[in-house]
């Protein structure tokens, strides 16, 4: 099982688990565009990891 797999069970027990760390695994797996997606999307949540998220964001 891989940390993708486990996120997205988790992901189906708690909806409010961070989507940023879903964009992390797939911005380690050189997922560009999925990433890109999770990092929008967090953002959208308004969690406050906004610095955090546009600094990966200009890694894309």
């Amino acid at each position: 099982m891989n940390a993708l797999t486990i996120f997205d069970q988790a992901l189906k027990i708690n909806p409010s688990v961070r989507l940023e760390y879903k964009a992390d695994q797939l911005f380690e797996l050189r997922r560009s565009s999925e990433a890109k997606y999770f990092y929008f999307a967090a953002q959208d949540m308004g969690l406050g990891w906004n610095a955090y998220i546009k600094s990966k964001l200009s890694k894309l």
